[in-house]
């Protein structure tokens, strides 16, 4: 069975970002057994998040990225390596931000945006464990 996470966030406004979240993935990873991300293809967080799971998977090969597309047809602004992505899958009709957090054991969150804020309260009533970023 799979450990999963997500993150949910709209900017990274934070300095060190990329070191915070490279910190929080080895903890999720070595102590909790997080296994797949989840990763949107919406917001300047979101290909930040892929890049740290890609060099993340250089230490812990096993470790899987799944991209969550909005529509099948939609491309992602800013363009990463397809080879980055283990999976693409397609949330239909259904929220994107819900979908991931219903497939997710642990969220990573980043920023306060009212769409963010929504989310975060979901997987807080769902009883997920949440990382601030």
């Amino acid at each position: 069975m799979h450990i999963n996470c997500c993150i949910i966030g709209y900017r990274p406004f934070l300095r060190n970002v990329s070191a915070n979240l490279a910190s929080i993935l080895d903890e999720l990873i070595r102590k909790h057994g997080v296994d797949t991300f989840y990763v949107g293809e919406s917001g300047a967080l979101d290909p930040l998040f892929a890049t740290a799971v890609g060099k993340a998977k250089k230490k812990y090969p096993h470790i899987r990225l799944i991209l969550v597309k909005e529509h099948p047809g939609k491309s992602q602004k800013k363009a990463l390596s397809k080879t980055l992505y283990d999976e693409i899958a397609f949330p239909g009709r259904e929220n994107p931000l819900r979908w991931r957090v219903d497939r997710c054991d642990y969220v990573i969150r980043c920023g306060d945006w009212s769409r963010v804020h929504s989310a975060v309260r979901y997987a807080a009533q769902k009883g997920k464990q949440i990382f601030r970023l």
